[in-house]
């Protein structure tokens, strides 16, 4: 005979305990991103620091300036 267990509504699972907020223990913020896929796999990648995401703003914002120049430029012209 098998035995199972079974988790009622009240008491939760080990995973899904959240430790309590400690005032002044503060975690350093880092551009390490980690995902969890329903396969169990961990994939980590770096995330976008401020400076290339502004130099990549920059880039997009002359793409778009040039688009509406040309755009300007057709209908203008005779």
């Amino acid at each position: 005979m098998a035995s199972t267990i079974t988790l009622d509504e009240t008491s939760p699972a080990t995973d899904d305990v959240v430790e309590p907020f400690i005032p002044g223990n503060r975690e350093i913020l880092g551009l390490e991103m980690q995902v969890e896929t329903p396969e169990n796999v961990v994939l980590s990648y770096q995330l976008a620091g401020p400076s290339q995401r502004y130099v990549a703003y920059l880039i997009d914002f002359l793409i778009r300036t040039m688009m509406l120049v040309a755009i300007f430029m057709f209908f203008i012209a005779p």
